[in-house]
């Protein structure tokens, strides 16, 4: 729920994830997030805080096209099992 000058928005029960404003919430975060690495052996990550930045190369545009999505794609299932999407 978020308050905004005393205007509340709707309620939604959160099943997973880490909670907001605790001591622990920093490190239970990237207990949960550090793994993402692991998600592509071609990606190389660049995690800071909460934000992921994702990098690959290469000189063909169309190898570089193709391999992306295939890592992404294996991204993005890291993600629906570790409940993000």
């Amino acid at each position: 729920m978020v308050n905004y000058k005393s205007v509340n928005s709707g309620t939604l029960v959160v099943s997973c994830g880490v909670p907001r404003g605790s001591v622990l919430g920093p490190l239970l975060f990237l207990i949960y997030v550090n793994d993402i690495s692991h998600s592509s052996s071609l990606l190389s990550f660049l995690l800071f805080a909460d934000d992921t930045n994702l990098f690959f190369s290469h000189k063909d545009i169309k190898i570089l096209g193709k391999t992306v999505n295939q890592e992404l794609c294996k991204v993005a299932n890291w993600l629906a099992c570790d409940k993000y999407l």
